[in-house]
């Protein structure tokens, strides 16, 4: 089982890459119905201009009194300007109830709001715990909600992570995406790798393994695997792409300890000696095929590619 499927031998190393008022006549403006200071109207005479039926200014004439000389039974002439209207003050009024309006809003509007936001907080917290007594069995006094805790973590493992994790590992078994093989971690830090999933009879290794995620994995990679004299955190960095989710934080070693293998049907187990120990290592990221793990081993081109599947009962 030495071909490029199964993480051994020799392999090469592969990188990721003020106006006036309406209806009131402006000061110093005649009004209509008046006359203008000093200017002819209908209906008076132009001062030294004679008119109809009226007597020019300095030549009295008969029946009618001389300007400045008032006469018995005739009044004086004398027109003046009527006296400008009085101001408004309903801009002022409107101004002051705009006023208390406001006020009146700031002071009582805000602090009723206020209060009744808190109420309805304090109102949400007393049906909550309504709802939590009413699920406690009277009889034993133990919450039914208790057993929802096996129910949280089955939901977990179904949920697709941003981060890799052990136990997310251990929870499934892996499958190739460009060949058939299948490897089944266990939580006791056992596996089982086959080369073909559709044949568990056949060919298979199986021994112990280790799996390191974020500086952890990148902490046994450059300084206890078995390349750590040959890679360098540069290595590391230049197979990242955020992009996936190929991140420090998502960077992996699946570190397997082969110590038994089944070869064409021939069954062999090493002693301690003879164990090999491989890393794979790559990323956990998320592409067009979903959640993966992308591995590659040290001087080898071939790239594995596993998804995750649910274990058979």
């Amino acid at each position: 089982m030495n071909d490029q499927m199964y993480p051994r031998g020799p392999q090469q190393n592969l990188k990721w890459q003020g106006q006036a008022q309406q209806g009131y006549p402006q000061q110093g403006q005649p009004q209509q119905g008046y006359p203008q200071q000093g200017q002819p109207q209908q209906g008076y005479p132009q001062q030294g201009m004679s008119h109809q039926g009226y007597p020019q200014q300095g030549y009295p004439q008969q029946g009618y009194p001389q300007q400045g000389y008032a006469q018995p039974g005739y009044p004086q002439q004398n027109f003046q300007q009527p006296p400008p209207p009085k101001n408004s003050n309903t801009g002022l009024i409107v101004g002051i109830i705009i006023g208390v309006l406001v006020l009146a809003i700031l002071f009582i509007g805000v602090p009723i709001l206020f209060i009744y936001h808190q109420v309805g907080k304090y109102v949400e917290k007393a049906e909550e715990i309504s709802s939590q007594y009413q699920n406690t069995s009277p009889s034993s006094g133990v919450s039914s909600t208790v057993s929802t805790d096996n129910d949280d973590e089955d939901k977990d493992k179904d949920k697709d992570p941003d981060q890799i994790t052990k136990d997310y590992f251990t929870t499934y078994q892996w499958e190739g995406l460009n060949d058939t093989a299948l490897i089944i971690p266990e939580t006791d830090g056992t596996f089982i790798w086959y080369r073909d999933r559709n044949d568990l009879d056949g060919d298979y290794y199986s021994g112990s393994y280790e799996f390191y995620i974020g500086d952890d994995a990148a902490d046994y990679f450059l300084n206890e695997s078995e390349m750590s004299d040959k890679v360098s955190e540069e290595d590391i960095e230049d197979m990242e792409d955020p992009q996936y989710g190929a991140t420090r934080d998502n960077f992996v070693c699946f570190v397997m300890t082969n110590e038994k293998e089944v070869h064409y049907g021939v069954e062999t187990e090493y002693d301690e000696a003879d164990q090999v120990t491989t890393t794979l290592y790559g990323f956990f990221v998320n592409d067009k095929d979903g959640n993966k793990l992308t591995l590659v081993a040290y001087e080898n081109p071939y790239e594995f590619n596993l998804v995750p599947k649910e274990k058979p009962e």
